[in-house]
């Protein structure tokens, strides 16, 4: 199926800006719709905790091939272990040790420089307003061809009464390395060496994983009574939803939280778009 030239992408995020930067590369002309912040400009996403690329966006992870570094990946237990640890009995989907293998290294690219070279190219261009779901729809049908929504799609669903949309709820605590004293604000009960991330799935600590890439650290726990640490906050992780809205063939939920599914890596947005638009 042929589309025509204009795309829309809703969501100024990591995901939404590969979007659009993979439509544009792909020779589209790119509609970019993000929520507002305070002042009304284009709100930017905060990045918690450790975060990275799998895989570089091109020209903008620097040269496409690097600056990367190892990440060395280890799992204490098996996975089945740490399935059951982190999602409980009835969850028999992958979980991370299954895709890396338990001690599989790989690459990583740093998100957050990548994030801030694709916001710096974008910013101008970028439309704030507030969006619901009707007013998506709307957009969609008046502006373009193809929709790439990178928004959670419990906020764009047209019938929220009548659609599941399936998570797992866990505690998660992220902080810099700190370049001198620790605060309460920073410290971390465990952290992970740099490039490392560390899976466990024993009983004791009762952490899962802990993370630390590109000097960004993450320590998460699964659901249950809160940790007894300042800073711990409640977080949500996508799993899987039944929504169907806006579910015309030119409308396409992009990234984890728009296709609001498990397992959807961000630098893979870049490589679907520019498959959709083939």
């Amino acid at each position: 199926m042929m589309f025509k030239k204009r795309v829309v992408v809703f969501g100024a995020g990591p995901a939404g800006l590969i979007a659009a930067q993979a439509a544009e590369d792909a020779g589209r002309e790119v509609f970019l719709f993000t929520a507002p912040d305070a002042r009304g400009n284009p709100r930017k996403s905060e990045l918690h905790g450790c975060q990275y690329l799998h895989a570089p966006i091109p020209r903008f992870s620097r040269d496409a091939s690097g600056p990367q570094r190892l990440v060395r990946y280890h799992l204490k237990g098996s996975s089945e272990d740490y399935r059951r640890k982190v999602y409980g009995e009835n969850w028999d989907g992958e979980v991370s040790p299954d895709e890396y293998g338990p001690e599989q290294d790989h690459y990583a690219w740093d998100l957050r420089d990548t994030y801030d070279r694709l916001w710096g190219a974008w910013f101008s261009r970028i439309t704030a307003m507030d969006l619901n779901p009707r007013m998506a729809g709307r957009l969609s049908e008046v502006r373009g061809q193809i929709s790439l929504c990178t928004v959670p799609a419990p906020a764009l669903c047209l019938h929220p009464d009548e659609h599941k949309f399936v998570s797992q709820g866990i505690w998660a605590m992220g902080s810099r390395v700190p370049s001198g004293n620790e605060t309460p604000e920073n410290y971390l009960p465990y952290r992970a060496p740099d490039m490392t991330v560390e899976c466990n799935a024993e009983v004791a600590p009762r952490w899962y994983r802990a993370a630390t890439v590109f000097g960004h650290s993450t320590i998460e726990w699964p659901a249950g009574p809160k940790p007894p640490i300042s800073g711990v906050v409640a977080v949500n992780k996508p799993l899987s939803t039944d929504c169907t809205c806006h579910g015309r063939p030119t409308w396409h939920r992009i990234g984890r939280y728009g296709e609001w599914r498990k397992g959807v890596l961000t630098h893979s947005v870049y490589e679907r778009v520019r498959g959709l638009l083939k």
